[in-house]
């Protein structure tokens, strides 16, 4: 829509008879001019928002038809994949098609299709013992998520279960929630060069369970708390100890026989309580972190069953 043209403005140098005829003029014809003015400003803003419709359009398109053709390559049994890093070893590459079906390039590079070069890419959200050295938990150094079993330089107790790794440079961090459900973690630095690994620790843990023994075998990697009937000859002993200071407690039913402690025992000044059979006793130990010992214990004995 054009703008009229407004007539002339009234100048300084018109006589008072012109300035005043042009001046109504010029007034009187701005109406008009605003009127054309903002019905072009309409009219641009329209163009405008049919423009970007126009390209969204094109794009929701454009996106439609790569899902179509990413759908019809899964329909066809092909797998198209997509990197978010370059194509070397620790990249991660993952399908359109299948959010959850990522691969980890171990070796190599350049290779763009992890179906064309599957010895070298393996899933990178579940790593099964043997590839890529994850039968060595100190062989994981690469950032990600795995499982692992009958694994080497694993948390006492933990020989299988999944493994969380971070890495920052040669610094790493590994946390591992074992099939019991106690959490384990360790550091190291140096990794790429000479790693030095710290000592696996388990998290602090009270379990309200009570944890019968085994033939007099306490797993110290199931809890804090044990029980156990002895009705003849029976030695304690304790398995899968975390590393550091832990503690236990051990209620025994003692209906007959005579039990002994687990290597390493000691009680204050040496001397051990009477156990009476027919009796139940609470014994509570310590790992020893100072001296030569191995046991702190202490006991309750002779309660009434």
């Amino acid at each position: 829509m054009p703008i009229d043209a407004l007539p002339p403005a009234p100048s300084p140098t018109d006589s008072r008879a012109d300035f005043k005829l042009k001046s109504f003029a010029h007034v009187a014809a701005l109406a008009t001019w605003t009127t054309q003015a903002n019905a072009l400003a309409a009219n641009v803003t329209a163009l405008e928002a049919s423009t970007e419709g126009h390209a969204a359009a094109a794009e929701l398109a454009r996106l439609g038809a790569d899902a179509a053709a990413d759908l019809a390559g899964a329909a066809a049994g092909a797998t198209k994949w997509i990197s978010g890093a370059a194509y070397s070893e620790g990249a991660v590459a993952w399908s359109p098609t299948d959010f959850l079906n990522y691969r980890r390039k171990t070796a190599g590079s350049g290779t763009l299709d992890p179906s064309a070069d599957p010895a070298n890419w393996v899933p990178a959200m579940s790593v099964a013992a043997g590839d890529k050295g994850a039968a060595d938990l100190n062989a994981l150094t690469t950032p990600g998520m795995y499982t692992f079993a009958g694994a080497s330089n694993a948390p006492a107790g933990a020989s299988s279960g999944t493994l969380f790794v971070a890495r920052s440079g040669g610094t790493l961090g590994q946390i591992v929630v074992g099939p019991s459900g106690f959490v384990h973690s360790r550091s190291a630095t140096g990794i790429g060069t000479s790693p030095t690994w710290t000592a696996w620790r388990r998290s602090a843990a009270i379990t309200d369970n009570a944890i019968a023994l085994a033939g007099g075998n306490a797993d110290c990697s199931l809890g804090n708390y044990f029980t156990e009937t002895v009705s003849a000859s029976r030695a304690l002993d304790f398995t899968n100890v975390p590393f550091g200071p832990y503690s236990c407690i051990v209620e025994i039913n003692h209906t007959a026989g005579t039990f002994t402690l687990p290597a390493g025992t000691v009680y204050a000044n040496g001397s051990a309580p009477v156990f009476a059979a027919g009796k139940r006793h609470l014994l509570f130990f310590q790992r020893a972190q100072l001296g030569t010992a191995g046991w702190y214990v202490s006991a309750l004995p002779n309660f009434t069953p």
